[in-house]
């Protein structure tokens, strides 16, 4: 019983995992649009500190948990690229995040 109990629980995880991973941010790009990654500051003078510039940044990469999955851009993108659906649709991308480009 506990050894049936811990494979559907794993089971579950893999599964939300798995689904998570097939949902792809590109079907909401247009062509030639990339999802942004990462912002990096580089400073020529040593005495600029680029973490201070950081505040005035209009664009952070999109949100990941454990600083592995982007489990709020995998939310969204269930949703469908298509605007006109409306339902569990619109659910979707307004508990999500959307991909920032």
């Amino acid at each position: 019983m506990r050894l049936l109990h811990y494979i559907l629980r794993l089971s579950a995880i893999t599964l939300a995992i798995v689904l998570m991973a097939a949902c792809s941010a590109e079907k909401f790009l247009a062509p030639g649009e990339r999802l942004l990654t990462s912002v990096k500051l580089n400073s020529n003078t040593p005495d600029v500190d680029p973490s201070t510039y950081k505040i005035y940044l209009r664009q952070q990469p999109n949100t990941k948990w454990f600083n592995l999955l982007k489990v709020p851009l995998g939310i969204y993108c269930l949703s469908s690229a298509d605007t006109a659906k409306t339902g569990s649709h619109n659910v979707w991308q307004r508990i999500g995040e959307p991909p920032v480009i």
